[in-house]
């Protein structure tokens, strides 16, 4: 995605604070090796390369800016210089283990509750992997699978920490920061505290309260939107139920109930 203005101009990159790989290696939890760029095109497909050479679990690969980044159904993802914390996570479950549901789950609860700890903002969870804050949008999350070389799963997360000098596109009507303040921030910070309490949602004795807190975080229960379930299907309007022990979302069509694994939720979220 292009800006109508530079972001990346010799005059600002002269005001942005690098990306330390001593500070990120201080707040990672133990056994995560980060590797960190000053650009790359998308740390997911950057990632998932190192991954299918054999790179070993929890190899983390942060980027201070994004060319190429990526988000849901292919849209790009606007990560500019200096303004956020962009970030994958390489993740080896056994393949009959793996449910892509509990792991954006879990990525969204974790990115949303360190933004409530370091930011002190409030924050909501747009199912199935969109991090609020207030009406717009703070934080995206990409978990992508892979079998080329054995299997594997890259776990992308993108925040918006600052704003970007000359504010955000005129495209992304629903994008937003987590603070008005300008630089310097500790986007190391951000990224420690958000894989640390990813993983602490990854035993199974946690599943429970996992499902609490993504459920009271939930911006759509109760409420009415246009689902768009599939690529061939025309969308169609439902009312959200709320959140099921699959992290599925429930709605009523018709009078019907319907349990959705994938899909695309839209609503105004400021009417």
């Amino acid at each position: 995605m292009t800006l109508p203005f530079d972001a990346a101009s010799p005059a600002r990159r002269s005001r942005i604070i690098p990306l330390s790989e001593k500070e990120l290696a201080r707040c990672l939890p133990p056994g995560i090796s980060p590797i960190l760029r000053e650009l790359s095109g998308s740390t997911n497909t950057e990632l998932s390369e190192l991954a299918a050479r054999g790179t070993p679990e929890h190899t983390l690969l942060a980027a201070a800016e994004q060319t190429a980044g990526r988000g849901t159904r292919g849209r790009a993802f606007f990560a500019p210089a200096g303004t956020g914390a962009y970030f994958s996570l390489l993740l080896r479950p056994g393949a009959s283990d793996f449910s892509a549901a509990r792991v954006t789950a879990a990525a969204a609860v974790a990115a949303a509750e360190a933004c409530e700890a370091l930011f002190g903002v409030d924050t909501g969870i747009k199912w199935v992997n969109d991090v609020y804050v207030g009406s717009r949008k703070a934080v995206g999350i990409l978990a992508e699978a892979f079998s080329n070389a054995g299997f594997y799963v890259i776990l992308g997360i993108g925040a918006n920490i600052s704003p970007p000098e000359g504010g955000f596109p005129p495209e992304l009507t629903n994008a937003g920061a987590m603070t008005l303040s300008p630089p310097p921030f500790s986007r190391e910070k951000y990224i420690g505290e958000t894989v640390s309490r990813f993983l602490s949602f990854q035993s199974p004795e946690n599943m429970p309260r996992l499902l609490e807190k993504y459920r009271s975080r939930s911006v759509l229960t109760g409420r009415r939107v246009a689902v768009t379930a599939s690529g061939t299907e025309a969308p169609y309007t439902a009312e959200v139920l709320g959140i099921d022990d699959d992290f599925r979302l429930l709605v009523s069509r018709g009078g019907k109930t319907e349990k959705l694994f994938y899909g695309e939720v839209s609503l105004n979220l400021e009417n």
